[in-house]
C-alpha cells in the first residue's frame, strides 16, 4: 500500500536523506524547501513533488494547501531550523544578535512549525495511521551549556509544541 509523505526542510542534509530513504516505490512525497532539491532527479518509483516555500512567511500556507488539495498525508516530517548568523563561530555573542534576526529565527523555528502543521492536520487526519515527526535538536534539552539563546529557546520550544500537539491529536489516533 502506497504512502503519502510531506517533508519540510528537505532539499539538503537530514531532510534530503529522509526524502531519499523513507519513501518506497509507488509512494508520493511532497518536498518543502526554498531551493530545488536534487532528489527530484531520482528514478526510483517514488513520485516527488517540490513545493517551493519559504517558511519565514505564513503567506505560503494557501499555496501548500492548494497543492495538496484533499490528499491524505500519512507521514508529516518537520525538519527545519535556523540558527543565529554567527551562532557557531568562536567569537559568537548573544549581545550582538539583532532584534530582527532573533524575531526571524523564532518565526521560522517556532511560529512556522505551529502554523504549517496546523494547516495540514485535515490531511493527516485522513490517514489510518497518521504520523507527525518534528525533528528537534539536543540544543533543546536541559543543561546543554550552549550560549545561542534564540536557537536554544526555539528548540526548547519545539518540545512544548510536540507535547501539546500530541495531546491535541490523541483523539485522532495520530502519533506525534
Amino acid at each position: 500500500m502506497s504512502k503519502n509523505y510531506i517533508i519540510f526542510g528537505a532539499s539538503q542534509g537530514l531532510g534530503d536523506a529522509f526524502v531519499k530513504g523513507l519513501p518506497s516505490s509507488g509512494d508520493t512525497v511532497w518536498i518543502v524547501s526554498r531551493s530545488e532539491p536534487s532528489s527530484l532527479k531520482l528514478d526510483d518509483g517514488v513520485h516527488r513533488i517540490w513545493l517551493k516555500i519559504d517558511l519565514s512567511s505564513q503567506s505560503h500556507i494557501p499555496y501548500m494547501i492548494e497543492a495538496l488539495g484533499d490528499k491524505t498525508i500519512d507521514v508529516l516530517i518537520y525538519n527545519v531550523g535556523l540558527w543565529e548568523k554567527r551562532g557557531f563561530e568562536d567569537d559568537y555573542s548573544f549581545d550582538h544578535d539583532q532584534p530582527e534576526d532573533i524575531a526571524h529565527l523564532i518565526n521560522v523555528n517556532v511560529t512556522s512549525t505551529i502554523t504549517y502543521i496546523q494547516a495540514l492536520l485535515p490531511n493527516v487526519r485522513k490517514s489510518k495511521n497518521g504520523k507527525i515527526i518534528v525533528v528537534g535538536s539536543t540544543a533543546g534539552l536541559d543543561h546543554t551549556n550552549l550560549p545561542q539563546v534564540s536557537f536554544v529557546a526555539s528548540k526548547f520550544g519545539l518540545r512544548g509544541i510536540v507535547n501539546a500537539l500530541r495531546e491535541h491529536v490523541r483523539k485522532d489516533k495520530i502519533s506525534v
